[in-house]
């Protein structure tokens, strides 16, 4: 999926993302686990250094995502509860 800005002409528009942009872009993963307090599922980057990352065993892969919010999107189509992790994934943390 790949985001337009609503200012872009159609003509800007790609339909298509290359393996560089991909390189670029973060990869994210969602707790399998519910977080006990709220019940969510929390997304991660995976690059993060924030040590807030659940066991490998725990993490269901969300794949490459320009930004937190289409991760969470994509994690919603596995979980109800969803929510970006407060270290690494704050803009997208709510609850």
């Amino acid at each position: 999926m790949v985001a337009f800005q609503p200012s872009e002409a159609p003509a800007q528009r790609r339909d298509h993302i290359t393996s560089l942009e991909v390189a670029r872009m973060p990869s994210y993963c969602v707790n399998k686990n519910a977080q006990p307090e709220s019940g969510d599922h929390e997304v991660h980057d995976l690059a993060s250094t924030q040590n807030c990352l659940p066991a490998v065993e725990n993490q269901l892969g969300l794949g490459y995502h320009p930004d937190c919010d289409s991760a969470v999107e994509e994690a919603k189509k596995h979980y109800d509860d969803v929510n970006g992790c407060f270290r690494c994934a704050n803009p997208c943390h709510t609850t």
